[in-house]
Formats: C-alpha cells, sequence, structure tokens
C-alpha cells in the first residue's frame, strides 16, 4: 500500500467548519512498517475534503471527526451515484481516491460514507444515505 507519509499528530481546529468542531488526527507513517500494529476500525458520518490526500469524517452527534489519509489504493464504493462520476453505468461504482477528491470540493450536498480505517489511512470508503 503506497501511503502519504505524515509526521503531524494532535488536534487540528478546523477553520470554516464551525468554533465548536474539531477533528483529531492519528500520526501516519508508512504503512508497511506499522502495518500489525491496529485494527481496521470504521467510522461513518459526512465527509468533508480537508487537503490533497486529506479528508474529514464527521460522525454528528458530538462527536469528535476524524481526519484521514487516502491512499493511492483506497477502494472507494458508491453504491448512490454521488460520489464518483458515472452517470449511465449501473451501481455500483467504484472510483479512485483523486475522484472522491474532486467530488467532496465541488460538493453543495452533504456526502456520508462508511469509512473503513486503519493507522491513520482511508482503506476503504463505502458512500450511504443518513438516516
Amino acid at each position: 500500500m503506497r501511503v502519504i507519509h505524515a509526521a503531524v499528530a494532535g488536534i487540528i481546529a478546523l477553520a470554516g467548519v464551525g468554533a465548536a468542531t474539531t477533528a483529531t488526527f492519528a500520526s501516519t507513517t508508512d504503512a508497511t512498517a506499522t502495518s500489525g500494529t491496529s485494527k481496521a476500525k470504521k467510522i461513518t458520518g459526512e465527509l468533508e475534503y480537508l487537503a490533497p490526500g486529506k479528508i474529514i469524517v464527521n460522525p454528528g452527534h458530538g462527536k469528535t471527526g476524524r481526519i484521514l489519509w487516502l491512499a493511492n489504493d483506497t477502494k472507494v464504493i458508491d453504491r448512490l451515484g454521488d460520489i464518483c462520476a458515472a452517470r449511465g453505468r449501473a451501481l455500483s461504482y467504484t472510483c479512485t481516491p483523486a475522484q472522491l477528491e474532486k467530488t467532496l470540493k465541488k460538493n453543495k450536498y452533504a456526502i456520508y460514507a462508511t469509512v473503513t480505517h486503519k493507522n491513520g489511512v482511508a482503506v476503504k470508503v463505502v458512500g450511504l444515505v443518513e438516516d
């Protein structure tokens, strides 16, 4: 898995999202060096674009958002047609992390997904509808 190397850790206050909104950021190193250190976890919430290679998953209900890295091999599955720009194809669509970022940057409506992550890196993003 090719992963962007990071050395940043701590809590980042997000400008423009509201004063009370914060997101935690787990330090990320090369996944091959840390692949056995933790189990994959899931978080469900609204996706936001933060920076190239980074997204925020906001679970809502007063819970702290989570900043995750996108790897080149992060699997993105679009079950509703709102993440991947692939109109006219049968659902479920699959697309690249770059396409997900492009959608999050230009979107005017919320996108909700379940994100499986390990060691601060999104392994799989599956779009869904918030109940």
